[in-house]
């Protein structure tokens, strides 16, 4: 009886995820609107807090890579001053991606200089252990009025320890920086 009564109490903390397919498809479903509206997508941070409650901000990102891991450490430290401590995060941005091809296995220019360069909504989220993870691209071209032309949706979710032979580290792993100094 005590049993029942305790998985009762741990079910109802448990919160629906921003890591699923289903979540991910109705935020791109709204970028997409967005895209097409305004010509453009200002990277957006997705996050949930381990009490349920779901943050949307849109962010201002520095330049180089160095500036935007800073802006993230500090966002994800500040979030825990106020006592916010991060369960999930989600980063959705518009950007540039190539194709791999066996003429081309490896990059040796960044994707926006490259002149097989692809426009995509691309969607990164992870959970603050670094056990659950979403990766999401939404290619896109352009029609002869310049409007966004979507192609075939890639979605790939990945649960299970890391890090794995495919792990790395992003600008969302500065983001819990914080929320590992918590849990160990």
């Amino acid at each position: 009886m005590p049993e029942r009564g305790r998985r009762r109490k741990e079910a109802s903390h448990q919160h629906e995820s921003i890591l699923s397919e289903i979540f991910v498809q109705q935020i791109l479903h709204d970028a997409k609107t967005y895209l097409r509206q305004y010509d453009g997508l200002p990277p957006t941070l997705f996050a949930q807090l381990d009490n349920g409650e779901n943050l949307y901000m849109p962010l201002a990102l520095p330049q180089t890579h160095e500036e935007k891991r800073v802006y993230f450490d500090v966002l994800g430290t500040s979030l825990l001053s106020f006592g916010k401590k991060l369960h999930e995060a989600m980063l959705i941005a518009e950007s540039w991606y190539v194709e791999k091809t066996k003429e081309n296995p490896t990059l040796t220019v960044l994707p926006s200089q490259h002149p097989n360069r692809k426009e995509a909504i691309s969607v990164v989220g992870r959970n603050a252990l670094g056990s659950q993870s979403i990766f999401a691209l939404q290619p896109f071209g352009r029609d002869a009025r310049r409007r966004p032309v979507f192609e075939p949706l890639q979605i790939k979710e990945i649960s299970g320890d890391f890090p794995t032979a495919f792990y790395f580290v992003g600008l969302l792993d500065y983001l819990f920086t914080g929320n590992q100094k918590v849990l160990h």
